[in-house]
């Protein structure tokens, strides 16, 4: 409960003829202040009384967990359940459900106990079986009130959906996917970026959890995603989406110890073939990998005549003896570069990160 809503809850209390005590969720009394705690009974659930030792007691619905207690007597029941909404009518006037983001912040971060696990789907009505992934969406530049309430102006949000506030720059969508594929999601993923640079004039990354099948396993979606967008950093690609299941081959480079990708690189890329892989090069030969070794998507792509492309092609198998139009000769490219991409990306990208999770 917000300490706001708390005080206000206890101002209420104080003025019930009737003794009314609310408890913390380990029986230490929060008011009338006293020293010594309760002994709540066990399994206390929401919407049902429960005596002990003389008392009546009340589970509050919501994340943190207080306890009502009164004296048992006849009516005490009714009393409670009376005093329970008010104390909820109360909580809604200052906002506490805002509290829902900071419940599911922690889900996703794999800091929320089971039993505010149930909390959250009695009171929420999440259904706990059901299909989800995380999108983890960061904008360029926000609002004063943050990304969540940016996106919240474009996203179509279902039932089953969720937009959790993670920072002032990100926020996660988290997504029912009962009968949406994963290739469907990357598509939604796809047209939020267009839907984002058309409406509100924003650069963003996207990164992609795969689905899990149940409400306690979001954590690993979210790190999924995550990993998704670290890997954005060091592998840029074109769209800003960034699918974690996609990213297979730079998932391994990312594993790739520093000082294997440090002694490999290098015969690729050192003094010598500088200037011939200049920036200018390095693009072409990224978008014709890009278009599947094809010449004419790729020229047409970069704005060059074919033979432009093509002359630039024999220049690099003249001087480096690779022929990026053969399938071997292109992929050991590829990797040498991201193997580059690797050794020289930021600190703080390694395998060990991000989170409790591994690319």
């Amino acid at each position: 409960m917000h300490q706001e809503a708390l005080r206000e809850s206890c101002r209420v209390l104080a003025r019930l003829n009737t003794t009314v005590f609310l408890l913390e969720r380990d029986g230490r009394c929060l008011f009338p202040q006293q020293p010594e705690a309760f002994i709540l009974p066990e399994g206390l659930v929401v919407d049902a009384c429960q005596a002990q030792n003389g008392y009546l007691f009340l589970l509050l619905p919501g994340l943190s967990g207080e306890v009502l207690a009164v004296k048992d007597s006849p009516g005490a029941a009714d009393f409670l359940r009376l005093t329970a909404a008010m104390i909820q009518a109360i909580s809604k006037s200052h906002g506490v459900d805002a509290g829902l983001n900071s419940a599911l912040a922690r889900l996703l971060r794999g800091n929320l106990t089971p039993a505010e696990q149930a909390a959250l789907v009695h009171q929420h009505g999440f259904e706990q079986m059901l299909p989800r992934c995380v999108m983890l969406i960061t904008l360029e530049k926000t609002a004063p009130d943050g990304a969540r309430e940016m996106l919240d102006s474009v996203l179509p949000i279902q039932d089953s959906d969720a937009l959790v506030s993670i920072d002032q720059h990100t926020a996660a969508l988290i997504r029912g996917m009962d009968g949406v594929s994963a290739e469907e999601m990357s598509e939604y993923a796809a047209a939020l970026q267009d839907t984002l640079m058309n409406e509100l004039g924003q650069q963003a990354l996207i990164g992609l959890g795969e689905t899990v099948p149940m409400l306690s396993a979001l954590p690993l979606s979210f790190d999924q995603a995550g990993i998704a967008l670290l890997l954005s950093r060091v592998y840029p690609q074109e769209g800003g989406v960034y699918d974690y299941r996609s990213l297979l081959l730079e998932r391994f480079l990312m594993q790739t110890p520093h000082e294997t990708a440090e002694r490999f690189y290098p015969l690729l890329f050192n003094p010598e073939t500088a200037r011939l892989l200049n920036e200018d090069m390095l693009k072409t030969i990224t978008m014709f990998l890009e278009k599947n070794l094809n010449l004419s998507d790729a020229s047409r792509e970069l704005y060059i005549h074919r033979n432009t492309l093509v002359y630039r092609l024999d220049k690099v198998q003249k001087q480096l003896g690779l022929d990026l139009r053969n399938f071997h000769d292109a992929m050991t490219f590829k990797l040498l570069y991201d193997l580059k991409k690797r050794a020289t990306a930021l600190p703080g990208t390694g395998p060990e990160t991000p989170g409790k999770g591994t690319p």
